[in-house]
């Protein structure tokens, strides 16, 4: 099976937790719940009991893992890192080599978990 995620179709899959889009090149552990309009690509890793859903985005070499909880509309790419017990939600880009955990970010405001 493939699917285009914006550069022409490229192998993946349906995850088997909520169904979202996951090229093969990308890691999502059976553990983690990748919501049906929620997209991983390029070789992104999620792991551990991470919750994603929405019209989430994650690519290039992005990381997830802990208990990390994404939603609404956020784009995670480059060398990022998300751990811990954060929280982003609302209209988010992330990229470059950002580090996160247990923070929570929602439509503009930051603060601890």
């Amino acid at each position: 099976m493939t699917f285009d995620f914006g550069n022409g179709p490229v192998p993946a899959h349906r995850h088997i937790i909520g169904g979202g889009w996951v090229a093969d090149t990308a890691t999502v552990a059976e553990t983690v719940h990748i919501g049906r309009n929620v997209k991983v690509f390029d070789f992104a890793q999620i792991s551990d009991h991470v919750w994603i859903s929405d019209h989430v985005w994650i690519f290039d070499f992005a990381q997830i893992s802990d208990h990390a909880r994404i939603s609404d509309y956020v784009l995670i790419s480059g060398d990022t890192q998300i751990s811990g017990h954060a929280r982003i939600s609302g209209h988010a880009r992330i990229s470059d080599r950002v580090r996160i955990s247990d923070v929570k970010i929602t439509k503009g405001k930051t603060n601890e978990v």
